[in-house]
């Protein structure tokens, strides 16, 4: 690991900076979507008990109208 980090070509050095950016950013955009997904769940959760709990169609449209 000590040989990788000391690198004395700066092709190899920056191909390794840009790799290890990219990686973060692929794991932000991931981290991201799994959040939104599970945001997303619970609202949509809500939404269908919401209205499935609708005594009629006025109700069930104010539903889809509230969030």
């Amino acid at each position: 690991m000590n040989n990788l980090l000391s690198v004395n070509s700066p092709i190899v050095a920056g191909t390794l900076l840009v790799l290890v950016l990219l990686s973060v950013v692929t794991w932000s955009i991931a981290l991201f979507k799994l959040w939104r997904g599970l945001q997303d769940g619970k609202r949509n959760r809500a939404f269908n008990d919401a209205f499935l709990a609708a005594r009629n169609w006025h109700e069930a449209a104010a539903s889809g109208r509230a969030g």
